[in-house]
């Protein structure tokens, strides 16, 4: 099944735009916040069927938020996003309810994988 909206959740703008940019290119639709408590906010509506979220945000974090997200509205995939990280902190968004991590600046390779459905054998 294809992925039809995704909430991006980042703090710096250019990232924000620059996903969206891409999420629309590959033909799904997103909304953007800017922080964890944006997050939690609107992954409420239940809309979102990924959710792409910075992992080092100030506030709430990405780790914090995806807890509670995923409280709230279990079963949405929450994908963390960092521009580095340390193992301990690795760990941390695995526990959080993360599904996976990428690395920034994310490829489009990647977005791609996650946001169209695979070729059926």
């Amino acid at each position: 099944m294809a992925v039809a909206r995704v909430l991006v959740v980042d703090d710096d703008a250019m990232v924000r735009t620059a996903l969206a940019r891409v999420i629309h290119h590959l033909g799904a639709a997103c909304d953007l916040v800017a922080d964890g408590s944006e997050a939690i906010a609107a992954a409420a509506t239940g809309r979102y069927d990924l959710i792409l979220m910075d992992v080092n945000m100030p506030g709430l974090d990405g780790p914090a938020a995806a807890r509670a997200i995923l409280a709230a509205t279990p079963g949405v995939q929450i994908i963390g996003m960092t521009g580095g990280v340390d193992a301990a902190r690795r760990d941390e968004c695995a526990r959080s309810g993360m599904s996976l991590l990428l690395d920034k600046p994310v490829r489009i390779a990647d977005l791609t994988r996650f946001l169209k459905p695979t070729a059926a054998p």
